[in-house]
């Protein structure tokens, strides 16, 4: 994996833009595809497959030692990925809404790969291997789920999309004169938001604080590089 993470940044230095460009005014090209690709795929392939601080269970309300029902489902983050992706290709062209599902893809691959390395017990892991199932199957299944707590999955998936909502509305509120106000709320809001989502993955139980704020970065970080690499920065007047 070093390897073609090496090949790649080295045979693209032309994709970098030298000037501020708008995402819909750069040409997709190979890295775009391989990616979306890569992402797609090591989600797949992975998918379900630290200190004494960070494994203190804080009092967020309601969080108890059971498992609970998810405040926000999965399904709820990726149809809001889904969203996002639909409407930065509506505003911005092709190279936005690439841009949103390679932060969304690269994000969830990343994700299950430290989650498997990690393998730390979710706060919830005690009763879980106490509570009856269907089968054996969805038995396995729940325990094996019951050691991916590090980093959250829902938390790294709500701040990679929401830093590239950022991005992409910083984009278009420079390209159409907005207020630097505007723009700040352009990021600001969709951070908000992924904040939240973050803070019912402890109070549902399914997390440490720590697992949240890992999944913050992993998620962040990941979509602003990617965008910042691919897409350059944007000078705004």
């Amino acid at each position: 994996m070093k390897l073609a993470l090496a090949f790649c940044l080295a045979a693209t230095p032309s994709v970098v833009p030298t000037t501020a460009e708008t995402g819909r005014d750069r040409p997709l090209n190979w890295v775009d595809a391989g990616l979306l690709l890569g992402g797609a795929a090591g989600y797949l392939g992975l998918h379900k497959g630290g200190s004494d601080w960070a494994l203190i269970d804080w009092p967020v309300p309601p969080a108890g030692p059971q498992w609970q029902e998810d405040t926000v489902p999965t399904t709820a983050v990726i149809g809001t990925g889904v969203l996002l992706t639909l409407a930065a290709g509506m505003e911005g062209g092709l190279v936005e809404a690439v841009a949103m599902a390679q932060a969304g893809l690269v994000t969830a691959a990343a994700t299950n790969v430290l989650k498997i390395l990690v393998g730390r017990p979710r706060p919830d892991y005690v009763d879980r291997t106490t509570r009856s199932y269907d089968s054996p199957e969805t038995q396995a299944e729940e325990l094996d789920d019951a050691r991916l707590s590090l980093p959250s999955g829902h938390s790294s998936a709500a701040f990679a999309f929401a830093t590239q909502t950022g991005r992409w509305l910083h984009r278009a509120g420079c390209a159409r004169g907005w207020s630097k106000t505007a723009r700040l709320a352009g990021y600001a809001l969709p951070l908000t938001m992924a904040g939240a989502v973050a803070w019912t993955r402890v109070s549902d139980n399914r997390h440490y604080p720590s697992d949240v704020f890992a999944g913050a970065l992993v998620g962040s970080g990941i979509a602003y590089g990617l965008d910042r690499w691919q897409n350059g920065a944007v000078a705004c007047p």
